[in-house]
This record gives C-alpha cells, structure tokens and sequence, in this order.
C-alpha cells in the first residue's frame, strides 16, 4: 500500500464531485475551509452546478476525467470530494488506475467516496482517507476539525478517540489489526459481484451508513455475511448510524446484528501435531492408510469414476492419494493455468492488466452472466476478464482470454511450469470441437503443481500472486469442496463441470496445516447429477478436513 505524502500550506488541493451536485450556495463554504487551512483549492468542472446531468453532478466522463486529470498534473498536491451523494460507483470503469498509480496523492472523502475508496485502495494499491468533505461541512466542530488537520497533514499517530461523551462500545470482546477498509454499507453491499468487490480478507471493516430503514441494514449485512466478508476480516468498527432510527425495540432489534455479533474471524482452531511413527505417516491420530480406506469406501460407493489428491502443503507429504495422475476432461479446472499463464505474460511486459480486450463474435457463449450479445464489445480490460474467468467462471470471458493467448503458448507454458498431463485443445462450450475429438485435459496432480508453485511463490511476482489467490478466493461456486467446511476456513479453489463430471481444486488455509485438495469425478450422471456428484466432493473433503484437524 502506498502511503501518500501529507499536505500542507500552500499545497493546491483539487476539488472534484465524483457523485451529486454541489448546490450553488454551498460552493463558497467549500473554498473557504479549504482556505481556511492554509491550502489553495482549485475546482473542476464537476464542482460546478451549472454542469449537472440530472441527478448526477456532471457526466460520468467528465466525472472521471477531473479525478484522472488531478491525479495526473503534476501541479496538484491532493484530491479532495467537495461532497458525496449517489454516482461514484458508475465512474469506476473510466478510472486510470496507471495514472493513478504513477502520481499518487492524498485522497479523501466519505459516504459515496466509499466507491472511491475500494478502486484506489484495491486496484491502485493507494491508502485514502475517509474523511469530512469541504461542501457538506464546510464548519466542522474542533473534533472533526483536529482529525481532519491530522488526516491532512500527516498527524494521524497515537491512539484515537471518540468525541467527548461518546464511549466506545465493545460488542465481540478481543484484539485484531489489520489494513482498515470499508466505509458507506450500502456501497459495499452495492460492491459485490463487481470488479471492484471489497476485499476484507484478514483487515478492519468499517462500516457507516445514512438514513437507512432496519429491514434494509438487514439485508445488506446479511449480503456482507452470505459473501464471506465478516468470515475474512480480522475485525470490524461500527461508525455512525446517522437517522437510521430503529423501527423496533433494541431487544427485538439484536438479531439484526448477529452478523456481527457470529462474526467468526478472530476465533482460532488448535494446532493439531503430525508425527511419524511406525513407518507410517499420522493425522490427528488418523493413519494415511485408514484415511484412504474410508475415501476409497465412499468413492466405490458413487455411481461414477473419482480421483483424489491432498497434499501438506508445508511438508510436501502426499496425505491422499487415489488415481492422482488420471487425465480427465478438465471442464473450467483449466482456467487456473491459463490465468497463470495470462498473469505470467503480464510479469514479462507482453500484457498490460489494464489493456483492453473487445469480445470477437466467435468467443461468446450463450450462456455468460456478465456479457450480452454487443456489450462492451469495445473493450473491458485483461483484469476484468480474468476475474470473470475465475469468479464467475465466465466462458465468453475465458474464450477472449485464449483468443489473446493462443493454444500453443498456453500449452508451451503448461510445460514449462511441469504440467504432464494439461494440455488446451479447444474453446469453452466448443462442442463442435468436441465432436471432432479435440478436448481440454489435466490432472488432480497437475492442479496441485500450479497451486503449490503459486503457494510457494515459484511463479509469477508477489503483486500478481496475490492477484491470482484473491480471484481464486472469491471463486462464487462453494457447493463443492467448500460444502461441508466452516466459513472460517479459507479456500482458494476453481470448481469445472459439464455433463457428465464434476471437478473442484484448491489450496485450504486452515491456521495449523494448508493443504490442497483435488477431486475429479467423471462418467457419472448427466446434468441432473451434478449435485449428487457436488454432494459427494463435498462428503470427501470434509473427511479430509477431519483428518487434518485430527476429528473422527
């Protein structure tokens, strides 16, 4: 994260309104704070009510414009939101991030900024400040006008505070730190699915909102929940909760807040010892021998052909192993490696994350839940169509990807990196190709060279490593692997199905002992089956998971 410089007096301070209006009348409050602390505020365009457009404070272009052109002259000091309101989040895709990163300055702003926020704190790896804004307090009281001076001008050290007479409540007692992150609720709940998703892994959340009904902070703390993110953070702050007036009693009110209150991140699982005795390698008390008994006991049971491979991911230990080396049709499995090999191209100078891509006619599947027929034809960047690759395991995404790689250089990667038994023969959904005998193939062996040599960081820098865990880890598929397994474990995995298999691969960061599991299940029913076939991986990976935290 990139702390930038602090201001201070004299510095010039722009002044943009990536979201609402700036009522007239308010603009000379605004200049005058900002002069009244010693700096020189310059406006842009959208600072100016005569450039509205609707309900918006200009266009979204000329929105993201000012905000790229402040970042970008280099006579700027700061970047500050004149206020908030509603239409950060449509900017977003028309943001520099390059730019952004090559001037990084001090940003701030709060409420809709939040929108903000996760694009410069994610994407361009820029810490921000969440904090009052020129037009909406343009005489903020000597509480927030200390912190304010703090957040400006490089004084934010020390314990803080909360205002005089106003104690700060514990809810869920124990100790956390972490990189704070969050903001406004209903943007972060507006977040998911996005690009642009806040990441809470192992940090602080924050979250505040406005003027808000009970029944919708339920809802979206339950998004918040049903996504994962209190399971990843490491703690969390309620800040203000500014005219959301309860419309219930406090008592009848407190299962709103079980969200939180159920937020499992802090909690912390026993280490369970290893040992080797008797010739023969122990789990928990659980032999390797047993283990494969009982897997291989549930597997001969399923009307269908299964492969399994689980790997100590800090020994190296095989921990199962049942038909690990099978080549099988890979089914999105496959996406794993050419993302690496996507991201490796990008390590090398060849791609840029940021370049666009347009959706040739020939790479678009019906059945993509992020593009339609002609949108966005005219470019979404490598970045996105790598997430949508992963995440969503969109194929028009996937198909696009391969497109601007190709067959063989995908292929010549795989064997480099070791892979035997990978290899990409066709398109997503190509059943044309399919008929012709050309097919996508790996291994549960395969899978578990990729993920440990990423796990190891034997490939790919360390930016583009953490790029790559935190697509895998958002991977939207958990009725496989993940089925039977606490929320407070995280797996970074990529789920394949078509027909007549069902795949799911991926590392377990369990606090004792990571590992990566594979399990390939094949010439099993047809579509109607896959959740019996998603029943049973899960059925295996929770004996697994038992075995490793030493449960029978």
């Amino acid at each position: 994260m990139i702390d930038p410089k602090p201001l201070f007096p004299g510095a010039r301070v722009a002044l943009v309104a990536p979201a609402s209006a700036v009522p007239e009348e308010k603009l000379p409050g605004a200049l005058d704070l900002v002069r009244r602390l010693g700096m020189e505020p310059v406006l842009y365009p959208s600072c100016y009510f005569a450039n509205r457009d609707g309900y918006l404070a200009a266009t979204d272009t000329q929105r993201a414009e000012d905000i790229n052109r402040a970042f970008a002259d280099k006579t700027i000091d700061g970047v500050w939101c004149i206020r908030g309101g509603y239409g950060g989040h449509r900017i977003l895709p028309l943001l520099d991030a390059d730019a952004i990163r090559k001037n990084p300055k001090w940003f701030g702003g709060y409420s809709d900024v939040t929108a903000l926020h996760l694009f410069l704190n994610q994407v361009c790896g820029l810490a921000t400040f969440h904090c009052t804004m020129p037009s909406t307090e343009p005489h903020p009281d000597t509480y927030t006008l200390d912190y304010l001076k703090k957040a400006l001008f490089g004084g934010l050290n020390g314990a803080l505070s909360n205002p005089e007479g106003q104690s700060i409540r514990t809810l869920v007692p124990g100790k956390a730190e972490g990189v704070l992150c969050g903001g406004n609720l209903s943007l972060l709940a507006a977040s998911l699915g996005t690009p642009w998703e806040v990441d809470t892994k192992g940090k602080i959340l924050f979250l505040e909102d406005i003027g808000e009904k009970t029944y919708r902070l339920d809802s979206m703390l339950t998004q918040l929940r049903n996504a994962g993110k209190f399971r990843d953070c490491a703690g969390i702050i309620l800040g203000a909760w500014t005219d959301c007036v309860p419309e219930i009693s406090l008592h009848d009110a407190l299962p709103i807040l079980r969200p939180l209150r159920h937020h499992p991140g802090a909690a912390h699982g026993a280490q369970v010892p290893s040992e080797r005795g008797r010739g023969q390698h122990h789990i928990g008390g659980v032999t390797m021998n047993d283990l494969a008994s009982r897997l291989n006991a549930v597997m001969d049971a399923f009307p269908a052909k299964t492969a399994l491979y689980c790997v100590d991911l800090t020994t190296g230990t095989p921990i199962a192993a049942i038909r690990e080396n099978t080549r099988v049709v890979s089914a999105s499995t496959i996406k794993v490696s050419i993302l690496c090999c996507a991201l490796q191209d990008v390590m090398d100078g060849k791609l840029s994350l940021d370049q666009p891509l347009a959706i040739a006619p020939a790479d678009f599947c019906s059945d993509t839940e992020v593009f339609e027929p002609g949108y966005r034809q005219d470019g979404a960047s490598l970045w996105e169509m790598l997430y949508w690759m992963i995440v969503s395991s969109d194929n028009t995404a996937t198909n696009t990807v391969i497109s601007l790689l190709g067959y063989d250089h995908v292929n010549q990667y795989c064997r480099a990196i070791g892979l035997t038994q990978t290899s990409l023969q066709r398109k997503m959904l190509d059943f044309q190709a399919i008929a012709e005998g050309r097919n996508n193939y790996t291994s549960p062996a395969d899978l578990y060279r990729v993920f440990s040599l990423l796990y190891h960081g034997e490939i790919l820098n360390k930016p583009l490593r953490e790029v790559a865990f935190d697509f895998l880890s958002r991977c939207r598929s958990t009725d496989a692997l993940q089925r039977y397994i606490p929320d407070a474990v995280t797996v970074l995995h990529k789920p394949g199905g078509l027909d007549h298999l069902n795949h799911d691969v991926g590392i377990f960061l369990t606090d004792d002992r990571p590992y990566y599991l594979g399990i390939f299940t094949w010439d099993g029913p047809a579509l109607d089956g896959q959740p019996q076939q998603n029943r049973l991986i899960g059925q295996l990976s929770r004996m697994i998971y038992d075995a490793m935290k030493g449960e029978k």
